[in-house]
């Protein structure tokens, strides 16, 4: 069996991990069945409001939703012979990746940044406010 490996995220990413192996290996053991036992799993975070979690057959889904140093999330297998194992990792979680905007998507009260330096916005009266770092015209 696997160590599930613990996780470096950015606000708003989704990761998505077999728990059990595939036939093909394809996939890492993170969890290893008994032969004719078959494995359920529930799936917790330490932070729900960071980190939410959930698992859909064999698939655990990890959500970053909020900025976090270190969320544990835990991982228990249980079989029908109500057996279980359990795994746990830690989750960072990072603020999104800034996102820009084209001249078309931004808004009436963004600032631009000018191709001299300067930034130009609107004011309350319409009129554009211009601040040009010294020498720029």
């Amino acid at each position: 069996m696997i160590e599930l490996p613990d996780l470096d995220m950015r606000v708003g990413d989704t990761v998505e991990r077999h728990l059990l192996w595939a036939k093909d290996d394809t996939f890492p053991q993170y969890f290893v069945p008994v032969v004719c036992y078959e494995l359920s799993f529930e799936a917790s975070s330490s932070d729900p409001s960071a980190v939410a979690v959930s698992v859909s057959d064999d698939v655990l889904a990890t959500v970053a939703l909020d900025v976090a140093d270190s969320v544990r999330v835990g991982v228990t297998g249980t079989d029908t012979r109500d057996s279980t194992a359990f795994q746990d990792f830690l989750v960072r979680v990072r603020p999104a990746r800034p996102t820009f905007l084209g001249n078309a998507a931004r808004g009436a009260n963004s600032a631009v940044l000018g191709d001299s330096g300067g930034i130009r916005g609107p004011r309350s009266d319409g009129e554009a406010i211009t601040r040009c770092p010294e020498g720029c015209s």
